[in-house]
């Protein structure tokens, strides 16, 4: 059940929006570019500590908490999101698509460390497959089973404001059974220090997550350069070389996990699926390194294992415009 409702999330901000965008009548630069609001999973390693240390429904657990908190708001993200019709109102829609992403890569996280805190060692090889399986079922529903549903000519006739309505639903179910279903976690016992002064030790993390934000923003884009990055992005994805990655008519899964023999998960930028077979590609802001190229054999070799046929790879590197292809 978690992995479903990790699962359900991802295609709608992938290809099921991509959908969405393409009947609505966006150029395929627009609907191109806001792909790009799946960046909160990769990113979710920033705010994982935080989630970490609160609890935000203390008498749920610290996991169940957030579960049922991240669930309950992704039901009303999806509720806000089918509200808005993006031929009107792109930038509302783009924002409420980047809530829905950032709220799923929460639940990841919470999803994640309870599993991790919920089986022991020996077990969760196990639990990580059952997981992926829950997650690739909803994945057909909501990027698979939605697509029949909005069909004009042979579907049911469901508009997508109705079909993401329906997901909100389904997440409002989940937070439901997460709620009452889910076994609760013994609790940790606090740091010493935390115990002993509590407003300090909050305090002190506070303080530790502004810094790597910071950190982050100074590192990885500085102010001058944000305003450089939108009429970046859209000229590079009009470019003919990328049309095997972003353009129409591709089957996209957005960090969609494959799993090792450990049973632990990689998450790929993007895999896509065209008559040309499938594709990895990886997306890198910082300089070019050997070290990426190897990442994407990876990703190839263990997607190469999954479907049983060739595979190809790139990268694309922001920082330079270029794409780099990998063999």
């Amino acid at each position: 059940m978690l992995g479903f409702a990790s699962g359900l999330p991802l295609a709608l901000t992938g290809q099921a929006m991509q959908a969405w965008l393409t009947t609505a009548g966006l150029d395929v630069a627009t609907i191109g570019f806001l792909s790009l609001v799946g960046l909160p999973y990769t990113f979710k390693f920033l705010w994982a500590p935080l989630m970490d240390r609160f609890d935000p429904l203390a008498w749920l657990g610290r996991r169940r908490g957030w579960l049922v908190l991240s669930q309950l708001a992704l039901a009303g993200a999806l509720v806000a999101l089918a509200a808005v019709p993006p031929q009107g109102a792109l930038q509302a829609f783009a924002l409420l698509a980047l809530t829905v992403a950032f709220l799923s890569a929460s639940q990841d996280v919470v999803i994640d460390a309870y599993g991790t805190d919920l089986l022991p060692p020996a077990e969760r090889g196990l639990g990580s497959s059952l997981k992926v399986a829950g997650y690739r079922l909803a994945m057909i529903l909501s990027g698979g089973v939605a697509l029949i549903w909005t069909d004009a000519a042979t579907g049911s006739g469901w508009t997508w404001p109705e079909v993401y309505r329906l997901m909100a639903g389904l997440m409002a179910g989940a937070a439901v059974f997460s709620a009452l279903a889910l076994p609760r976690l013994v609790p940790l016992p606090a740091p010493a220090e935390a115990a002993a002064t509590p407003a300090v030790s909050v305090r002190t993390d506070l303080q530790g997550f502004a810094a790597v934000m910071a950190a982050v923003a100074c590192g990885d884009l500085l102010p001058e350069e944000g305003d450089q990055w939108g009429p970046r992005l859209a000229a590079l994805l009009e470019r003919p070389e990328l049309a095997p990655w972003f353009g129409p008519g591709l089957d996209v899964l957005t960090e969609a996990p494959l799993i090792r023999t450990d049973g632990s998960t990689r998450r790929p930028d993007r895999i896509v699926r065209s008559a040309q077979g499938w594709g990895v590609l990886d997306i890198k802001t910082g300089d070019p390194l050997p070290a990426h190229a190897d990442q994407v054999r990876g990703y190839m070799h263990m997607l190469h294992t999954v479907t049983g046929t060739p595979v190809h790879g790139a990268l694309l590197h922001l920082a330079t415009g270029t794409l780099e292809p990998v063999a």
